[in-house]
């Protein structure tokens, strides 16, 4: 029993000697740092001490305005702390500092600083960055900012990447100058970039609201098609192998056929496949169908009962013929889109010459998987009508989308038939804008209504502009958008995109015609447009949204590739961004030059004429 009180009455003298040989920090240097600076700047001051029983130590700040830094982390010991504060009030200030060691020993505070902070107003906090909404892995990204000091002070910029990173701070600018600075992501994701703004004076703002960039690797290209002569694709899809399948016309073996080009999902061509005969034929739409072969309307003068006839054609995957089929009479009728629908038969749409007062009147046609017909319906309004592109609907009936034209008073209207699966019309609707209106693409949105794009076209304004018309369920028209950028603007082209919005393409024309690419919310609100040229005519037919959330369109260049127009394919990201092809040196016109002489009243003509009074 008595060794063990000795053993206690040992420990505790240990304990003893042990406290009384630990000692506190040293009393901390006076801060150094400014002794002048203004309200909201970030100012830095330094200390050191030592301790001497060599612990580590940690720092302390008192900054005098009713708060003190956090303890730093501990350092060893006699190395240098240095700490920023910043002051929202102008007057004096006095800063000390302490220590303490590992075993909670502190310091008494050291010797007072005094830091004068004088009046100086903060800036506003910068706009949100503008940039883009989309890029590709390892591609440099350009974001802008601005903002104003009301005392009209230089102003640097910092920027926030998002990925845990930051920008060093740019030269100091001018007040409400803009600042442009760039980065490059290296993973997939989404990014929030913001901004800041100090003043020459050091006062910082808050970070602004962040702008939202998507980085993948959604790729982008372009390639041309073409020989010598004029070639244009009028229809593009998306194939199940992941590449596209084009159709449109080729003047390039004399008259005009249809030309049929499968690409893979980098556009290089696998295969191209020429149909017609002796005079003009042309292919205005293109489909995957079921067996993955491929589904082909459009216009033949080379074959059926005389003048025009819509032509359908069916190949196999590889574009081999596997039957055709024509339908109308000895006038000019025309085939301008077809689907495949579910029990293997197609529908398709166009016009027919029907003679006498009724002129022309919008055609359906519904045929079995040979391609033989199994219904027709006429649809008549006015002196002449045209069917431009028909689709499925949710109830299995079929929407479409074309322009009436009243010949009395010279006005062209777009017009909507909804029918049933036999192809009865249950109604239709027609839409007034300005002295021309039409109607070319049309798709059934995910609530049940219809958007419809196409152009407007005001006789005393001498104005064509895109139009964009979004309908209910039953055609009555919701909200309709004009998109307006020269005093030619044609669209042709509209589906809707994944996340609800709309993709429209077509062509804007001044001197020279450009392909516009235009993205819309779904409430038609344009997010960003895209003009794609060259110094010569650009045209955009057909845009679809491709599997990886970026947008193919095809058309025609004047401006890159080896003849006078040549089929155009782009690729673009989600945000709408190209690459151009690469320009060629391109042939001398000749009188011996083939040139595609498109039907100018019935789809997608290259380069429409205004008609003034």
């Amino acid at each position: 029993m008595r060794r063990y009180w000795l053993n206690i009455l040992l420990g505790i003298l240990i304990l003893i000697i042990s406290c009384k040989r630990n000692k506190a920090p040293n009393t901390p240097a006076t801060p150094s740092g400014p002794s002048i600076g203004y309200q909201y700047g970030e100012y830095s001051f330094s200390t050191r001490t030592t301790d001497p029983n060599g612990d580590d130590i940690a720092y302390q700040f008192y900054w005098d305005d009713g708060d003190s830094s956090n303890w730093s982390d501990f350092i060893p010991s006699g190395d240098s702390i240095i700490m920023t504060n910043s002051w929202a009030s102008a007057k004096s200030y006095t800063i000390k500092v302490r220590a303490k060691d590992t075993k909670e020993k502190v310091s008494s505070w050291s010797n007072g600083h005094q830091i004068t902070i004088r009046p100086n107003a903060l800036p506003n906090i910068p706009s949100v960055p503008s940039g883009p909404l989309s890029a590709r892995i390892g591609t440099i990204c350009n974001f802008s900012t601005s903002t104003i000091d009301s005392d009209n002070d230089s102003v640097a910029y910092q920027f926030d990447w998002g990925d845990g990173t930051y920008s060093n701070w740019s030269n100091f600018i001018s007040s409400g100058t803009i600042c442009t600075m760039s980065y490059r992501w290296s993973s997939e994701g989404n990014y929030s970039v913001r901004a800041r703004a100090k003043d020459i004076k050091g006062a910082i703002t808050n970070w602004s609201n962040p702008h939202t960039i998507n980085i993948s690797n959604v790729l982008i290209w372009s390639r041309t098609f073409g020989l010598d002569d004029d070639d244009i694709g009028f229809s593009v899809q998306p194939t199940s192998d992941g590449g596209y399948i084009i159709v449109g016309a080729t003047a390039t073996y004399g008259s005009s056929d249809v030309w049929l080009i499968k690409t893979d999902s980098m556009g290089i061509e696998q295969w191209n496949r020429i149909f017609g005969g002796t005079s003009d034929d042309y292919g205005y739409s293109v489909q995957q169908t079921a067996d993955r072969g491929y589904i082909i309307t459009g216009t033949t003068e080379s074959f059926g009962a005389g003048g025009a006839d819509i032509w359908l054609i069916k190949t196999d995957s590889l574009g081999n013929e596997q039957w055709r089929k024509t339908f109308g009479g000895t006038s000019d009728d025309y085939g301008a889109s077809v689907q495949q629908t579910p029990d293997g038969g197609y529908i398709l749409t166009g016009s027919i010459t029907t003679g006498g007062a009724n002129g022309t009147d919008v055609l359906l046609i519904k045929t079995n998987s040979t391609g033989n017909m199994q219904w027709n319906k006429n649809f008549h309004k006015n002196e002449e009508d045209y069917g431009m592109e028909v689709k499925r609907t949710a109830d299995n009936g079929y929407i479409i989308v074309g322009w009436t034209y009243f010949v009395d008073n010279d006005n062209i209207d777009v017009w909507l038939i909804k029918t049933d699966v036999s192809g009865n019309m249950q109604w239709n609707k027609t839409f007034d804008k300005a002295d021309e209106d039409y109607g070319y693409s049309v798709q059934q949105t995910t609530d049940g209504g219809y958007i419809i794009t196409g152009y407007t076209y005001s006789y005393d304004l001498e104005n064509i502009d895109f139009w964009l018309i979004k309908t209910t369920s039953s055609g009555s028209r919701q909200w309709d958008k004009t998109f307006n950028k020269t005093d030619e603007d044609y669209g042709y082209s509209v589906q809707q995109t994944s996340d609800g919005g709309y993709i429209i393409t077509g062509f804007t024309n001044s001197a020279d015609a450009n392909v516009w690419l235009i993205k819309t919310n779904s409430t038609g609100i344009m997010q960003w447009e895209k003009i794609i040229g060259g110094t010569d005519d650009d045209f955009g037919y057909s845009v679809r949204q491709s599997p990886d959330g970026g947008y193919i369109i095809t058309g025609a260049t004047d401006s890159y590739g080896a003849g006078y127009l040549d089929v155009l394919l782009i690729k673009t990201d989600r945000a709408g961004n190209f690459v151009l092809p690469s320009a060629l040196t391109k042939p001398t016109q000749s009188s011996s030059s083939k040139r595609l002489s498109i039907p100018q009243h019935i789809l997608k003509q290259t380069k429409p004429s205004l008609k003034k009074d």
